[in-house]
């Protein structure tokens, strides 16, 4: 990793996206790591960012760009002492600054709003939490263990949205998969964001049945029973799953472990300690009430549904107006 060295601005499309060229010779596209509002110009000198081999910003504000070098001698004319402590560090694994990406998880409705990157709070640097929403991915500075925003990363920013986002777990249709999926209904479209897809034991296997317990937010995880087989009557096997709300990854796991972190009950719970009652194909809305007793009301319209919905890991839900 370098950071002396630049790109060239050679092409705006016009939709927020840019092409530069880096003065080592490589043609990289990406977005302005401070927003699109943040324009940048044909053949303006910028920093450029690169995460695992992937282009994804250009900024004009100064500060450093972070490239991976294949050989570290092509860099050694643009900043011979720094190319040269960044190769030995790398060598040592003694690097203390890296660069990685964080995915939005959720945007709460405070004010000011709380936002939630890879399910932790760890502040939106430049970028104002209002500007961001479920899904979005950022580019993150991961210094002695501690994480910061630096800006955008391979997206152009959304305009914050109206709509309400939740977790959808069901069965693929005409399949035997299953999956997880971060769902926004904005307007009544249905916009999926991040995914996690449970593949059958069997490549013969052709349906799926699957339930999930409800939930606490201080759980980490989603606990499904999955039965698959052959023709909707035939099952081949059946297993239980975890699913980590965060990092959308699923497991399969041993029954034992499903059941010590089973509820037991028909609704679950909000991180503000409301009720969530998941829809159904009758029961075309997600409702909630703010105590066990009192009367339920609409906080997501689903319309019929086959699949169960959850709430966002930290995310609070207001009542539809």
């Amino acid at each position: 990793m370098i950071t002396d060295v630049y790109a060239t601005i050679t092409k705006d499309d016009g939709s927020g996206w840019y092409e530069a060229k880096t003065c080592l010779g490589d043609i990289a596209r990406g977005v302005s790591l401070l927003g699109v509002d943040k324009k940048l110009t044909v053949n303006q000198r910028v920093s450029v960012w690169q995460v695992n081999g992937e282009f994804g910003a250009f900024s004009g504000s100064g500060a450093p760009s972070y490239l991976l070098l294949k050989d570290p001698s092509i860099a050694f004319k643009y900043a011979p002492a720094k190319t040269v402590l960044a190769y030995l560090a790398k060598k040592a694994g003694n690097l203390k600054r890296t660069l990685d990406i964080g995915t939005v998880t959720s945007v709460s409705d405070d004010e000011p709003p709380t936002v939630l990157i890879d399910g932790k709070n760890i502040g939106t640097g430049p970028i104002k939490p209002e500007e961001l929403s479920g899904g979005d991915t950022v580019l993150l500075s991961v210094e002695n263990g501690a994480k910061k925003v630096l800006g955008w990363w391979a997206c152009v920013p959304k305009k914050p949205t109206t709509g309400v986002s939740a977790i959808v777990i069901g069965r693929i249709p005409y399949s035997a998969r299953c999956d997880m999926t971060l769902v926004t209904i904005d307007n009544g479209v249905f916009v999926e964001g991040r995914k996690v897809v449970l593949r059958p034991k069997s490549g013969a296997s052709n349906t799926a049945f699957i339930w999930t317990v409800q939930t606490t937010d201080a759980e980490d995880y989603f606990y499904s029973f999955v039965q698959e087989g052959k023709n909707l009557g035939y099952i081949d096997y059946s297993y239980w799953v975890k699913w980590h709300k965060t990092k959308f990854t699923v497991e399969e796991i041993d029954w034992y472990e499903f059941n010590a972190h089973n509820p037991g009950t028909p609704y679950s719970l909000t991180v503000d300690n409301k009720f969530w009652y998941s829809s159904t194909w009758t029961q075309t809305s997600v409702l909630q009430s703010d105590t066990l007793e009192s009367a339920k009301y609409p906080v997501l319209n689903t319309g019929p549904t086959t699949d169960q919905w959850f709430p966002i890991k930290g995310r609070k839900y207001k009542p539809l107006p």
